[in-house]
């Protein structure tokens, strides 16, 4: 939609409680949101050049939904999202888009907490330069940069993650057990042939005491390749993912233009 301009309305919901927690991304206490959102999304596209590249005139329709929960006693909590929107010529469906995602996790103990996440992403009738890339940026761990490309994506994340209380000067240690899945495919290629890349390993994390939210964490992994058959380290800051999602109202948009560019 390059060279195009945007006209775009939206009407969305939104209603959440919130309950406090720790030890599920880090120790600091925070507000878990539980409700749910809703977006309806209309829009048109209007060419600003002519030629070749020279923009699009589309109709657009889209939406968003999605809810959360926590029960047991506040142990387990579960969250899902999923969007799906397309432009209309008037013969054909352009830049179609659809996705899933979801997050959760269960308090084993005060201590430890069991969290995975998975996101689905497909795309049909799309530029040819869109891409969408699996590494260890995306979530697979111990894959280079760049490692897999397609226009459509799916990976899930599994990690079981130990606050002990023990504190080392500044910092108070933390550690994961984790596996990721993940795999990437081009428009036209049929799903059962599709190959999965697995990687899986153990973790560290230095949780700095004098500082709040994700940049207060030092991660390091080690991650095993399946595909390779070697291991790989990851320093890194934050989570991989957090273990719960955030509702927000949010400003109409095409849904998908998000590129990988690494």
């Amino acid at each position: 939609l390059d060279n195009s301009a945007k006209i775009l309305f939206s009407l969305g919901s939104l209603r959440q409680n919130f309950i406090k927690a720790n030890n599920v991304n880090g120790y600091d206490v925070e507000d878990i949101p539980i409700g749910a959102w809703g977006m309806a999304i209309l829009g048109y596209t209007i060419p600003l050049g002519f030629g070749r590249g020279g923009g699009e005139r589309l109709y657009y329709v889209g939406g968003q939904a999605e809810q959360s929960h926590i029960f047991a006693n506040n142990s387990i909590y579960l969250f899902g999202h999923v969007q799906a929107a397309s432009g209309f010529t008037a013969t054909e469906a352009r830049y179609t888009y659809v996705e899933s995602r979801g997050i959760g996790h269960w308090r084993v103990s005060p201590y430890s907490v069991l969290a995975a996440r998975f996101v689905q992403q497909t795309s049909w009738n799309w530029s040819a330069f869109r891409q969408l890339v699996l590494d260890n940026e995306a979530g697979l761990r111990g894959y280079p940069a760049n490692a897999l490309a397609g226009d459509n994506r799916f990976i899930a994340n599994l990690e079981y993650r130990l606050f002990p209380d023990v504190q080392f000067w500044i910092f108070r240690l933390g550690a994961a057990a984790f596996w990721d899945i993940g795999t990437v495919w081009r428009q036209g290629e049929q799903l059962g042939n599709l190959r999965m890349h697995n990687a899986a390993g153990l973790g560290i994390r230095f949780l700095n005491t004098k500082v709040s939210g994700g940049s207060a964490i030092l991660r390091v992994d080690a991650a095993y390749n399946f595909d390779t058959r070697s291991i790989g380290l990851v320093f890194s800051s934050d989570q991989l993912f957090n273990a719960f999602g955030r509702h927000a109202f949010r400003q109409p948009a095409i849904l998908g233009s998000g590129i990988d560019g690494e």
